[in-house]
């Protein structure tokens, strides 16, 4: 059984054109499946409900799961923003502001992410 809520099971990632390239790596398509279960949506939806950056309780995990190397790259680093905006439009929140200072374990792989809200 998948750990996807059922309506983002399927959903698809498109990327940016300059992000199309880091998509297409082992990399990228497991960020996608890692940002797309149930229990990292959640905690973005938590997040946003509480005024933070979507990504922000996501740090650990990410630490956990990919090798900090791959965060050296600024591409992939936009892509997890790009990834998030996605979810979280799918799911009914809308952007709020960028930049917002991030805490916990994933400001030592990012500095600023978006702000959601729910419409």
């Amino acid at each position: 059984m998948s750990n996807v809520p059922k309506d983002l099971k399927d959903l698809a990632y498109h990327p940016r054109a300059d992000l199309r390239s880091s998509y297409e790596t082992p990399f990228g398509r497991n960020l996608w499946e890692f940002m797309k279960r149930s229990n990292n949506v959640k905690l973005m939806e938590d997040a946003s409900s509480q005024g933070r950056p979507a990504i922000e309780p996501l740090g650990q995990g990410l630490l956990d799961e990919f090798d900090e190397r791959d965060f050296s790259s600024y591409r992939h680093k936009l892509m997890i923003g790009d990834m998030a905006s996605q979810i979280m439009g799918e799911l009914g929140y809308r952007f709020v502001a960028k930049g917002i200072l991030l805490r916990g374990a994933i400001a030592s792989l990012l500095t600023t992410a978006s702000q959601y809200r729910k419409l």
